[in-house]
């Protein structure tokens, strides 16, 4: 007597939850069938995304994820980019997607805001593919005047090297300079690294087309055109190029607030529904310090990876080789220009560092979810050691 037994825990549980929505029935056929339960007329409603075991605090701590939590009415803003843009962002998060939290209050301009970003770093990965597909022919050519390639590809590598750290440098400089804001702000940095991608992916179409007829078609082929065409590589990619990745990397420490009441889904849901099933296979983590760097340094070498096989697949000859190079190149000067168009409607959903809210003085102070992770996982481990000593 005066026990509670684990049934009545588990009873006790379940009763504020099968008020508010269904009875346990449901959400036990929501584990097997992976569906969402339709809204009741309380106006609660759970979400598949509760209910997946890839959420590490659903198995510490299921009364918060299983809560239910109400339909907010700007859930259902339309969008207001063109319709151009919004497919745009759909392709570049085919792999990583951002999608709304149940228990969180987002905008839909949050919500395109945070797809852009996933973009324009797509757009940095696909710009990689050009570069590397130009210091390939770099390679192609000094094989062909029978120079030492080996010595070509590393003297391009240490130049590399010492160009992206000069672009690194002056990022800041630049920044200031060309835009007259003296503070280095998130949005600011975000429309700055747009404005370098468009212009470095516009230099490569207008340049590198015409190497092209001068080497294969003119058949010119000496040290003066390998040094134009290593100089052109250099100052397009390795400088103009850097200066949008040093702008994000200066950016990002300001996209936790914006991406903050979203969940990252991998991959997104147009491809994770097999056909052959009737349930879809996501991985599905709350956006944070540490799952934000992990599903963005993915969907980077995603993009790496599906270049690289394509490319593999044409370099075989000249004519594909340089017909897949003058492709990508078109399709980055779109995308690029299609996202500067798209900026001004952006631009007001991501959060300055200024800009944050401030919470009341009494309010409790957050911890950073590494360290509740660590306190969470430090404290089971102490009760599965207690349990064992008894």
């Amino acid at each position: 007597e005066g026990v509670t037994t684990e049934k009545e825990c588990d009873a006790s549980f379940r009763e504020p939850t099968e008020q508010a929505t269904q009875p346990s029935a449901a959400a036990d056929g929501l584990h097997a069938q992976g569906e969402e339960t339709p809204q009741s007329p309380t106006g609660f409603y759970m979400t598949k995304s509760m209910l997946k075991p890839s959420h590490v605090s659903l198995h510490l701590n299921p009364i918060v994820n299983l809560e239910p939590t109400r339909v907010h009415a700007m859930d259902v803003e339309p969008s207001s980019l063109p319709s151009a843009t919004q497919k745009l962002l759909s392709f570049f998060t085919l792999c990583v997607r951002t999608e709304r939290d149940p228990s969180r209050r987002l905008t839909t301009q949050q919500l395109d805001t945070t797809r852009f970003l996933l973009a324009l770093y797509g757009v940095d990965a696909f710009s990689w593919g050009v570069g590397s597909i130009f210091s390939y022919e770099l390679v192609e050519l000094a094989e062909d005047m029978d120079l030492c390639y080996l010595y070509i590809a590393l003297s391009m590598a240490a130049a590399e090297i010492l160009i992206e750290f000069a672009a690194s440098s002056m990022t800041p400089h630049l920044f200031t300079y060309l835009t007259d804001i003296e503070s280095l702000n998130p949005r600011g940095l975000v429309a700055f690294a747009t404005h370098a991608y468009a212009f470095s992916n516009l230099v490569a179409l207008a340049v590198y087309p015409p190497l092209f007829l001068i080497i294969y078609i003119a058949g010119f082929k000496n040290i003066a055109v390998l040094i134009l065409l290593a100089a052109t590589r250099t100052i397009q990619y390795a400088f103009l190029n850097q200066i949008g990745d040093a702008a994000i990397e200066m950016s990002i420490v300001g996209w936790l607030a914006t991406f903050s009441g979203t969940m990252l889904c991998l991959p997104s849901d147009a491809i994770s529904k097999c056909a052959c099933c009737s349930t879809s296979f996501q991985l599905v983590r709350k956006s944070d310090d540490t799952s934000l760097s992990l599903y963005l340094g993915f969907m980077r070498y995603s993009i790496f990876f599906f270049i690289a096989v394509l490319y593999v697949c044409v370099r075989g000859s000249v004519a594909t080789r340089w017909g897949f190079g003058v492709l990508l190149m078109l399709f980055n000067v779109a995308c690029s220009l299609q996202l500067l168009r798209s900026l001004p409607c952006i631009l007001g959903g991501i959060e300055d560092k200024d800009t944050v809210a401030v919470e009341p003085d009494n309010a409790r102070p957050r911890t950073p979810p590494n360290i509740k992770e660590c306190m969470r996982w430090n404290s089971m481990r102490s009760m599965l050691i207690d349990d064992g000593n008894k």
